[in-house]
């Protein structure tokens, strides 16, 4: 930005900083910037991206889309480090199978498709080192960029806001709390053949690794093609399970987003989900 800023003030051309930081050089050397840093300051942006509404310009939301994109997976020795600091020298022995290269990856963790010993097909969610650890200086460093823009409305203090998602962050890296969480939904939809919760393989889980069923499934955003009875059905359970989360279970999904669901009409009946 100093540079083009400079560039145009000698060419006796107007400078202005909004126009410098929104150059698509720019926008993308930040963006490839926090998809390899992955962790609080990647999800801090995709969250701020879907679902800012009319607090952020157009401009800034722009720059933090580009966010939406997967995060850079983690090299394979950087992998093989976890799993044997997680679950022991003797990983490999606990499967019959795992792909070392992994099937989704996100902010906080990537997931691995494995085979147990006696066969049950597992989806690990592997979490990145070191992102909780990097959860405060993230977040404080995409609250500094976010200001530096000058884009944010005047009047707007997003100290409360940085603070809280600080917090929601940290709990969102303890994959313990994730699992017992994951256990309560189960048993809290049992009865409800509309809906498959992945059960947990507690033996092969730890703080920073998730063990769960392998569930098939298409993703939801593709039920766009589906006939409009079916994309009802899909609507009315999503909105009846919210209603059962707060009413019934007394236990809400905080980051209910739409990539957090599967779904799969042959085995769980026409307007089944995954969560």
């Amino acid at each position: 930005m100093l540079f083009e800023g400079a560039k145009q003030a000698l060419q006796g051309q107007p400078v202005k900083r909004n126009d410098l930081l929104l150059q698509s050089k720019n926008i993308d050397a930040v963006a490839k910037k926090l998809s390899h840093l992955r962790g609080a300051a990647m999800k801090l942006g995709q969250l701020l991206s879907m679902d800012a509404g009319d607090l952020l310009p157009p401009e800034l939301a722009m720059l933090l889309t580009h966010l939406r994109a997967d995060a850079m997976p983690m090299p394979h020795k950087q992998l093989v480090s976890v799993l044997e600091h997680e679950l022991g020298h003797n990983w490999l022995d606990k499967f019959s199978h795992i792909e070392l290269k992994s099937f989704a990856q996100a902010s906080i963790g990537q997931v691995h498709k494995a085979i147990t010993e006696n066969g049950q097909p597992l989806a690990i969610k592997i979490q990145y080192p070191g992102v909780a650890q990097s959860i405060h200086s993230d977040v404080d460093n995409v609250a500094s960029l976010i200001k530096m823009t000058g884009l944010l409305p005047k009047g707007i203090n997003i100290a409360p806001l940085i603070e809280e998602a600080k917090s929601q962050l940290l709990a969102e890296t303890n994959y313990q709390l994730e699992a017992n969480y994951l256990q309560q939904f189960a048993s809290g939809l049992s009865k409800d053949t509309r809906f498959k919760v992945p059960a947990v393989h507690q033996t092969l889980s730890s703080q920073h690794i998730l063990s769960m069923e392998y569930v098939c499934g298409e993703p939801l955003a593709e039920a766009v093609a589906l006939p409009q009875s079916v994309r009802n059905d899909i609507m009315t359970a999503l909105i009846e399970l919210f209603f059962i989360e707060m009413f019934e279970l007394k236990l809400i999904q905080t980051d209910p987003n739409f990539g957090n669901y599967l779904y799969n009409k042959d085995i769980y009946g026409r307007s089944a989900a995954v969560k």
